[in-house]
């Protein structure tokens, strides 16, 4: 184990969340090392939708914040102490923010992500990863390549969304792909699909913003679509990844569907279709998965990362440091370009 002072130590401080708009910058406990642990120095987070929901409304869906929770589940950091893990101090790591109980019927058959006994990073009453050091156990810890930035192994997490809806939809050479919603997700969605060998790669959002921003990336086309989300004038599909979480878009997608074509339901809203038009599902014999966060992808989300096959950094809009959290929160009311924010933990 290096010494601290080769690390820099500073007191340990967090990002907490006490209720809604009251995000407090705080001493935290100073993790300790365990068997099968290591004890991360972190660098960056990712903030996510998840985190502005809790910041803003105290809640998600029934998940209500009833005490003060650290927030942040898109975490990379260097290993301080790699107890047992075989790492070595000083190794950049992604963060997979989940650990499963490893003992219910999803866990012994793969789909932990379907744990019911999950503890998810910043998901009450689990603490997130917003500090300067957490510890957590090695399983869950990556190395990234060498050339791959904090930050970009931060993005690790939205990019392990992607991939999943991917591998679920049997995404592959060829496929004709439409992603609707150009936020993080959606963006590193589409890119996924390119570098699988996707055909075609159409990125709709009814933000002219978002629709913009994401012309830089190459492999895709963005397209602008009205609040009506009529999808018809880009042709048909053989694989829809819903991102947005919007009314409506699921039943707009289903009139541009190839036969057989798959969908997967990944965006969250508060006004997602309720009814679906079955028949038309039928008589394309279309296949719809939903997915909820990944299973076992976070190597294969790692080497996209390592090989420069997605474009992870160019998502990144806004940079905080860990005593800025609040802003980092807030960026997206008050700067309609924002897409992606950063908290990099040791400035």
């Amino acid at each position: 184990m290096r010494n601290k002072e080769e690390f820099g130590f500073m007191e340990n401080i967090a990002a907490v969340l006490h209720g809604a708009r009251d995000l407090r910058i705080q001493p935290w406990p100073e993790p300790k090392s365990r068997p099968g642990w290591v004890v991360v120095q972190v660098e960056a987070v990712g903030v996510c939708g998840s985190d502005v929901h809790y910041y803003r409304d105290g809640r998600i869906h029934d998940w209500l914040l009833n005490e003060p929770m650290v927030l942040g589940h898109e975490p990379s950091g260097r290993i301080i102490d790699p107890g047992t893990s075989g790492l070595s101090a000083g190794t950049l790591v992604a963060i997979e923010p989940g650990i499963p109980c490893g003992h219910c019927q999803p866990c012994w058959t793969g789909a932990y992500n379907l744990c019911a006994n999950m503890a998810f990073m910043a998901t009450p009453p689990f603490h997130g990863a917003m500090a300067r050091r957490i510890a957590l156990p090695a399983d869950w810890v990556f190395p990234v390549g060498t050339g791959v930035t904090a930050e970009q192994a931060a993005m690790t997490e939205p990019l392990a969304v992607g991939l999943w809806a991917a591998v679920k939809t049997k995404l592959g050479v060829g496929d004709q792909v439409l992603v609707i919603g150009a936020g993080p997700i959606g963006v590193l969605a589409a890119q996924t699909a390119h570098a699988l060998g996707a055909a075609r790669v159409v990125l709709a959002d009814i933000n002219a913003d978002r629709v913009a921003f994401a012309t830089k990336f190459d492999g895709i086309s963005p397209v602008n679509v009205t609040s009506e989300l009529d999808f018809t004038p880009y042709g048909n599909f053989d694989v829809v990844l819903e991102c947005s979480g919007a009314s409506g878009a699921f039943d707009a997608a289903v009139k541009v569907l190839n036969p057989r074509a798959r969908l997967a339901i990944i965006g969250i809203g508060k006004e997602m279709d309720r009814r679906l038009d079955l028949f038309a599902l039928q008589a394309r014999e279309a296949s719809i998965t939903g997915v909820y966060r990944y299973a076992g992808i976070y190597p294969k989300a790692v080497e996209l990362i390592s090989n420069g096959l997605v474009d992870v950094a160019g998502i990144i809009t806004h940079r905080f440091r860990l005593t800025e959290a609040d802003q980092a929160m807030t960026i997206g009311e008050n700067d309609p370009t924002a897409v992606k924010a950063v908290v990099l933990c040791q400035e």
